[in-house]
């Protein structure tokens, strides 16, 4: 049990780093635990103090952190504590950021408050998921992410348990083919 007055008490979020450090969210910033030694670093990845209310964090196959506030999705760099806004000035700026994942090729699926989103970093693009794409719901729960060994990502909402393969075609419901008519009758 780690008691320390240097963490807020209110911790929403946890996860492992490749390095085996923990990362923390807390309702006042992100925290870096280091069990060999026992040490705690707080690291401020905002000059506004809305933002360091962190609602989920993630970290990465290439070592940086995912951070999931109520104004979006930031992709901390501990190694020169560089911050990128990946939601900043887009369709997704402040979005709430309930749940994150990495699929194995290290696509980026964002669990909201309006729908899941899938983010490529290799290209910066987005491609939004609703309840229209078969959804659960649109509204989904802090923290209900988890991806499974067999590649399905699931993730809990309002409404129950949205689940699918990692690999999902963005484009499936947007390539339908074309309807012809052939015969036409009216009464």
């Amino acid at each position: 049990r780690i008691i320390s007055d240097k963490i807020n008490k209110w911790i929403g979020s946890i996860t492992l780093a490749e390095d085996n450090s923990v990362w923390i969210g807390t309702a006042n910033g992100l925290y870096n635990y280091f069990y060999d030694s026992n040490e705690i670093y707080r690291h401020s990845i905002s000059n506004n103090e809305k933002e360091e209310k962190i609602n989920t964090v993630k970290s990465r196959r290439n070592g940086n952190i995912l951070v999931g506030t109520d104004y979006g999705l930031i992709e901390y760099t501990p190694q020169n504590k560089n911050r990128h806004d990946i939601t900043n000035g887009n369709s997704l700026s402040d979005i709430s950021v309930m749940g994150i994942l990495e699929s194995n090729d290290e696509i980026i699926w964002i669990s909201t408050q309006d729908g899941l989103v899938k983010y490529n970093p290799a290209d910066s693009s987005f491609f939004n998921y609703s309840l229209a794409d078969g959804l659960q719901d649109n509204q989904f729960q802090l923290n209900a992410a988890y991806k499974g060994d067999n590649g399905i990502m699931y993730f809990g909402g309002i409404g129950g348990l949205s689940f699918f393969n990692q690999n999902l075609d963005n484009n499936y419901h947007h390539d339908l083919p074309p309807i012809y008519f052939t015969e036409l009758y009216v009464n």
